[in-house]
């Protein structure tokens, strides 16, 4: 059954993404997004979660998340990897915010931080993708969001880490959500529960692995970074750990060079939650030239 075709009852919305609910055997909820609709058999808990099976058959992602790269089985017999990651929703978040994305919002966003919860990311990451797209509004690449799982097992709040304050306001801003563009489908939030996110998997190698393997020069690296910044602030978007090791590129057959397009890097984005809307009152963006000064 095609996407479109789903009966109403199957139908959710949440921050502008469609998605099909699946209630599972057990009492945990499966969304999938249009996305991620095709690979539905393939995203049901006992392909990749019974038993922490992600550990054992995927493999756990650097960085201060809970992220692992896991291969599933498509139709064709093959396999397809994605990103499984657990949301930090409510957690404490401790971040550095670089200098120059530091420049681009107001302090108070900066001081507000907290990690999106997984309808949050989606819908931000779902908007960064539709555009509207001009030249001076470029499109940026990410992975695709596929799929948000949330197991029947609820947990005690230190055991997830999470502040009840904090997840109350996700909360009240989800069921806002809900009452002005809902489907009658209920999302909700629950504060002992996990939840997981699926990811296309974006090939190629991070920023810092191509300088380090010398595909890229400092300066490269510095002009790379500082234009992605640019690109999500032109769409009135800022990621609040943005670094480098968040953008990927992927060197052509040959080894040599990188995909380019007009004289710069394409690159794709694949790190969201601390994506943010910046308030567009505020003054024009800098240069890119302002920001590789502010950079060194």
């Amino acid at each position: 059954m095609a996407f479109d075709d789903l009966p109403s009852e199957y139908k959710a919305r949440a921050y502008g993404v469609d998605y099909a609910r699946l209630c599972l055997l057990g009492g945990g909820e499966l969304f999938l997004t249009r996305y991620g609709w095709g690979l539905s058999k393939r995203a049901l808990p006992k392909a990749w979660f019974i038993d922490q099976r992600y550990e054992e058959t995927g493999k756990k992602l650097d960085g201060t998340g809970t992220v692992y790269r896991v291969p599933i089985v498509v139709p064709v017999g093959a396999t397809k990897d994605v990103v499984v990651k657990f949301s930090r929703v409510a957690q404490d978040v401790p971040i550095f915010v670089d200098k120059p994305v530091a420049e681009l919002v107001p302090r108070s966003v900066i001081d507000n931080a907290c990690f999106n919860d997984p309808f949050e990311e989606f819908g931000l990451l779902t908007e960064l993708r539709r555009g509207p797209f001009s030249p001076d509004r470029p499109p940026i690449k990410t992975k695709r969001p596929l799929a948000i799982y949330s197991p029947p097992r609820e947990y005690k709040l230190w055991q997830l880490g999470r502040k009840e304050g904090l997840f109350s306001q996700h909360v009240a801003r989800l069921r806002a959500d809900q009452e002005k563009n809902g489907t009658g489908v209920p999302v909700t939030l629950h504060l002992r529960r996990d939840y997981i996110m699926f990811f296309q998997w974006v090939k190629g190698l991070d920023a810092v692995e191509l300088y380090n393997d010398g595909f890229l020069t400092a300066e490269d690296l510095q002009n790379l970074y500082n234009k992605s910044n640019l690109d999500l602030r032109a769409h009135n978007l800022v990621v609040l750990d943005h670094k480098p090791r968040h953008l990927i590129l992927r060197p052509l057959r040959n080894g040599i060079e990188l995909l380019a397009r007009d004289g710069t890097f394409d690159y794709a984005l694949i790190d969201f939650e601390l994506l943010k809307h910046v308030p567009t009152d505020l003054p024009d963006k800098a240069s890119t030239k302002e920001l590789a000064s502010a950079g060194a």
